[in-house]
């Protein structure tokens, strides 16, 4: 019996199918990457706007709260305890994993 070849294009449709397959399966793997989020606010009950910096041990990314909320998104897995700091000093420090919340009270 003879064996059949596949043409060129036969493998340009494949891939035409798979790219986006392989896009979306990216674009979930981002959705999916841990982050820290919550409130920020002043002793006074106050939303902070802009005024503080959020941070943590594991990156250099770095948040700032708009209305008086915020979002780290870490870019993937983290998995472990890791350190926030507010404004450059230690703020609590908070085992990450998926979505984790944590308000922030600043003076």
């Amino acid at each position: 019996m003879a064996r059949k070849t596949h043409s060129a294009k036969h493998y340009q449709s494949c891939l035409r199918l798979l790219l986006p397959l392989l896009a979306v399966s990216l674009w979930l793997g981002d959705a999916r990457a841990d982050t820290l989020y919550g409130t920020c606010r002043r002793r006074d009950g106050l939303k902070v706007d802009g005024t503080v910096t959020i941070s943590t041990s594991w990156n250099g990314k770095k948040a700032y709260p708009k209305q008086g909320q915020y979002r780290l998104d870490f870019g993937g897995k983290v998995g472990k305890i890791v350190t926030v700091y507010v404004n450059g000093s230690k703020y609590a420090t908070v085992d990450v994993n998926d979505d984790t919340r944590l308000d922030i009270r600043v003076r």
